[in-house]
């Protein structure tokens, strides 16, 4: 969640240089445990490690840039380019989301 927050702030920073400005922006996350702690609502002993990145995010978060939403794993669209999508119908859906 920290990379892409990263790369959205500065996608939106460059959007703002080309003279258009953007709202806060939506990004879809199937981990819940994530959404959870950017949000704040959850924290762990076990969450120490990568405490500062979590941090950012929700400072992010905090500050209106960005939000964080649940998605379901069968319906999350960024699945077609980081996993193998079996079978051909789930492809054919994710591949229409997003076109």
């Amino acid at each position: 969640a920290a990379a892409s927050c990263m790369e959205v702030v500065w996608l939106r920073d460059l959007v703002s240089e080309l003279g258009a400005r953007q709202e806060c922006i939506r990004i879809l996350e199937d981990n819940q445990g994530v959404v959870y702690l950017t949000h704040g609502q959850k924290d762990t002993s076990r969450s120490g490690h990568f405490r500062r990145p979590q941090v950012y995010v929700e400072n992010l978060v905090g500050e209106g840039f960005v939000w964080l939403d649940r998605t379901e794993t069968d319906f999350n669209p960024a699945d077609i380019f980081t996993k193998g999508v079996e079978p051909a119908k789930k492809f054919g859906y994710l591949r229409d989301v997003i076109t």
